[in-house]
């Protein structure tokens, strides 16, 4: 029996992009700190500091968005690919196994007729 979280089936591949999406949001986290806040006189964000870290995880945000859908187009690429390559295949082992067969059909024939 698998555990389940709310619902949502906690498997490997699960656990696997839990780790991606908090990895990515450490990241954007540690460098929009760095890139942005400059004031440690109050407890919150000045207007300039809102305003760099409202930029600053917009770009990673739309970098992120961009990189994943070109591992989408790349990864529907090689799919097709293999597709292609194992109707191929298939393809050529039919016209073997066809070959064959009609090889085997003559040769009893021949024999049959002596």
């Amino acid at each position: 029996m698998s555990a389940s979280l709310g619902g949502v089936p906690v498997n490997e591949s699960n656990i696997s992009n839990l780790k991606d999406m908090l990895q990515t949001y450490n990241r954007i986290t540690e460098q929009c700190f760095q890139r942005c806040a400059k004031c440690f006189n109050s407890i919150g964000l000045n207007e300039d500091e809102k305003m760099c870290v409202e930029s600053c995880s917009s770009k990673f945000v739309a970098g992120n968005q961009k990189m994943i859908a070109t591992f989408v187009e790349l990864q529907q690429k090689k799919n097709k690919e293999a597709t292609d390559e194992a109707a191929k295949l298939a393809a050529k082992q039919a016209t073997d196994e066809a070959a064959n067969l009609a090889a085997k059909q003559a040769e009893t024939e021949e024999k049959s007729d002596t």
